[in-house]
């Protein structure tokens, strides 16, 4: 059908079972075991978007970081669309919309293009695969200490912060 989500078959289960047993602590290992029902989750991984905004449209949270979960970030990426996208339009108005949604853009898209790559290297180390720029498979067993530190969120860009217009003229957050 349409989804990502399967059931596994029992021979796919005895591997994973197997794997677990070598790879994982003991005591995650006995979880996966005494897990009900395991399915597979597939996650599509995509690039960043090249734009967010094309004249009176714009796209905000998911729509506009197709992100993987391995950052824990598209809630908190989605908020920030949101105050900024609040901020440009409290600038400009809605008589000036498409000025205000290009600086939208012009805010989010860098921050948004960087936190995407960087939720795809966590993605690719916590599986254990190769990753452009990094030279070789990670496995848990062989990790250093600044390979350990790489996974840290607050290693995620802008984990602290992403400018907004607000920044530059001290605009204060349009609620409406």
């Amino acid at each position: 059908g349409g989804s990502l989500t399967m059931s596994i078959s029992s021979e796919m289960l005895k591997n994973m079972h197997a794997e677990a047993e070598k790879v994982w602590v003991p005591e995650l290992a006995e979880v996966m075991k005494v897990t009900a029902d395991p399915f597979i989750n597939v996650i599509y991984d995509c690039d960043p978007l090249p734009k967010l905004q094309w004249d009176n449209v714009v796209l905000v949270g998911d729509a506009a970081h197709p992100t993987s979960p391995h950052g824990l970030r598209s809630t908190n990426m989605s908020i920030v669309d949101a105050g900024t996208l609040g901020q440009c339009i409290g600038k400009y108005g809605i008589s000036n919309l498409s000025t205000a949604l290009k600086e939208y853009e012009k805010y989010r898209l860098p921050v948004v293009s960087q936190q995407v790559l960087h939720s795809r290297k966590l993605g690719r180390l916590k599986q254990g695969l190769d990753y452009k720029g990094h030279g070789r498979n990670l496995h848990w067993k062989d990790a250093s200490r600044e390979d350990c530190l790489g996974l840290l969120q607050r290693n995620m860009p802008f984990f602290a912060g992403a400018p907004s217009p607000a920044d530059s003229e001290a605009l204060p957050l349009m609620m409406t």
